[in-house]
């Protein structure tokens, strides 16, 4: 029964892996999965490098999940290695592929994260030659770059590594990290619910506060931030005019602001359409506590 199951497994993988069009023995579902966490890695590596160096100049923890994995890498990598293996010699060719597939991965990750969650979680807009914020020429090119290092380098030694390893010792670690990632990717999509939860109740407070103060000449009508700050202010001196219902929506949103701040450090460039001021206020929340240290 376990040479059966070995068997079926081992034939698994190798229907996964001819049709991703490269048939290798012995290339389980087990090690597929590794060579995905491996990329994942890798790209969350250089996000961390090129965000911290070139960007925030400080760590910065990079994707959604809590553990050291970009996951857009690792379809990518599986994508690279095993979509593109009968054009790895062609390097100017590979890089051209790499550059349109990677960019696509990235647009459509994009995409779907901004429908699931109502934010554009990095925002390209700024940036030369770019498509609706989502991709841009630089990334674009690097993608490429990226590419074809990964074919020509980082790809015989993933492959050598997850080959030297007995089908027993793969099978167990990737059971491991499947069951991690599993919870991971479970509290984090709670969170990322929660967050999208949050931005709704705070775009609910922002209208009312135009509604309620729009005509007292205390009231500043600039940004959300201006806004609660003018309130808070106002409160301080005359608590009577403030029923304990709204001071409590006041301390709610403040609560809310922290515990949200967590998503703008991880993407320093992330926006909303729909939630624009609850997130230029994270924003400017940020900015001044920075300024402070």
């Amino acid at each position: 029964m376990t040479d059966l199951m070995k068997y079926s497994e081992a034939s698994a993988g190798l229907g996964l892996a001819s049709l991703l069009g490269l048939a290798v023995p012995g290339m389980t579902l087990s090690r597929i999965f590794l060579v995905f966490i491996i990329c994942s890695f890798v790209g969350w590596v250089s996000e961390v490098i090129y965000v911290g160096v070139f960007s925030e100049h400080r760590f910065v923890n990079r994707g959604f999940l809590h553990g050291p994995i970009c996951p857009v890498y690792g379809f990518g990598g599986l994508a690279i290695f095993f979509l593109f293996t009968p054009i790895k010699d062609t390097w100017l060719i590979l890089y051209v592929v790499a550059f349109v597939a990677l960019s696509a991965i990235e647009y459509f990750v994009s995409w779907i994260l901004e429908v699931l969650f109502h934010a554009k979680w990095w925002d390209y807009s700024k940036h030369f030659c770019n498509i609706n914020g989502r991709v841009c020429l630089l990334n674009s090119c690097l993608f490429g770059v990226m590419g074809v290092l990964g074919m020509h380098f980082l790809r015989p030694l993933i492959f050598n590594f997850l080959f030297s390893l007995s089908d027993k010792v793969v099978d167990m670690v990737a059971t491991g990290i499947f069951v991690v990632l599993m919870v991971d990717l479970f509290f984090t999509v709670r969170k990322l619910v929660d967050f999208s939860v949050a931005m709704a109740r705070v775009k609910s407070f922002e209208e009312q506060l135009r509604e309620k103060f729009e005509t007292e000449s205390w009231f500043r009508k600039g940004s959300l931030q201006e806004m609660v700050e003018s309130v808070r202010e106002r409160s301080e001196n005359h608590r009577d005019d403030f029923k304990d219902s709204f001071m409590q929506k006041l301390e709610n949103f403040k609560t809310i602001s922290n515990k949200s701040e967590h998503f703008l450090k991880k993407f320093p460039t992330m926006g909303s359409k729909e939630y624009s001021g609850f997130i230029e206020s994270l924003r400017t929340s940020l900015a001044e506590k920075r300024k402070k240290k």
